[in-house]
């Protein structure tokens, strides 16, 4: 008996690969040039030209209330004539905070209402329980 071969179970030979033709490239001059290392552009990116210090990003909660304060204040710096930055605001009340004695620190820190930390990312405790 002789076996009978269907169409589905013939082997088809795999086609061969076009041939690839490679263009002779001429040699250029090579030119000396100055290479950064990484690092060097790395801390030119994280680092204060004017102080030295390391830049570092952050956040953190804050009241409505307080965020209105700060537009107020930007108005108020473009009214002065001067552009500043919500950053720069900030680190301004720090400096202004760090000259205060002792007694006036905890006055102005008693002024401000603490706010519970919440992640706005991450699920309540009540969603988990349900």
């Amino acid at each position: 008996m002789t076996k009978k071969v269907t169409p589905s179970k013939a082997k088809i030979p795999a086609a061969k690969p076009a041939a690839v033709v490679r263009k002779s490239v001429t040699a250029k001059p090579l030119v000396a040039t100055e290479v950064t290392p990484k690092s060097k552009i790395q801390k030119a990116k994280n680092v204060n030209d004017k102080t030295g210090d390391k830049i570092i990003r952050t956040s953190f909660n804050i009241l409505k209330s307080d965020y209105a304060k700060i537009a107020e204040l930007k108005q108020r710096s473009i009214t002065a004539g001067m552009k500043v930055k919500k950053s720069e605001l900030v680190r301004a009340g720090l400096h202004v905070l760090s000259l205060l004695t002792a007694s006036q620190f905890k006055k102005a820190i008693a002024q401000v209402a603490p706010i519970k930390a919440e992640h706005p990312n991450k699920p309540k405790d009540k969603l988990l329980s349900d």
